[in-house]
């Protein structure tokens, strides 16, 4: 259900991940939440990454893919970095990969890519 908090007593004893994501009124920002029950297989205390690291993107470029696959190019992203930005503090660009290499083991697989993903929650938050 739209805005429902997941709980670890729906997905116990499954291996299975329930993520839902819900819309926060008061700062316009959307919020992501996951139950997960590793202890069928994972080990207690464990942290997991739950990614699909082929869907790595910059920021920049995220806003591109959204103009063009989400928006059907009715809008356009507009990057407005002066010239003497690492004198104002912005940071060179960086990779961070998410290693969801313990969940794989597990036997889970990400099942969604990138533009999927933004399809779907435009149309929860609809």
């Amino acid at each position: 259900k739209k805005g429902v908090c997941p709980e670890t007593k729906w997905v116990e004893g499954s291996n299975y991940v329930d993520v839902n994501i819900k819309k926060d009124p008061r700062t316009n920002r959307v919020i992501m939440m996951g139950a997960m029950d590793n202890l069928v297989k994972g080990a207690a205390g464990e942290s997991y990454n739950i990614a699909n690291e082929e869907s790595h993107i910059t920021i920049r470029n995220m806003a591109e893919l959204v103009a063009k696959e989400i928006a059907g190019s009715k809008i356009q992203a507009v990057i407005d970095i002066p010239e003497d930005s690492a004198s104002l503090g912005y940071a060179p660009p960086v990779k961070m990969w998410l290693d969801a290499s313990k969940m794989r083991a597990l036997g889970w697989k990400p099942e969604v890519g990138l533009v999927d993903a933004y399809k779907r929650m435009i149309r929860w938050m609809e």
